[in-house]
């Protein structure tokens, strides 16, 4: 974990293009979709990341850390 703070300030810290789609205020929904056979892996990573970035934010995943 020891790269969470440095990916929040790439993506947060100096402006990454992409965090202005959405407004800091609004609410927001995602899916990933993979369209190969693949494996979750990271899952731990990616809950931590979105805790430090949004606490109240909801995370729902359909299939477990190493699943295919």
């Amino acid at each position: 974990m020891k790269n969470l703070r440095a990916a929040l300030l790439e993506d947060v810290g100096a402006g990454d293009l992409t965090v202005q789609l959405v407004p800091a205020d609004a609410m927001a929904q995602a899916t990933v979709i993979s369209r190969e056979v693949a494996v979750l892996c990271g899952q731990p990573w990616f809950d931590k990341t979105f805790r430090q970035a949004a606490p109240s934010a909801m995370l729902t995943w359909h299939v477990a850390e190493g699943a295919a």
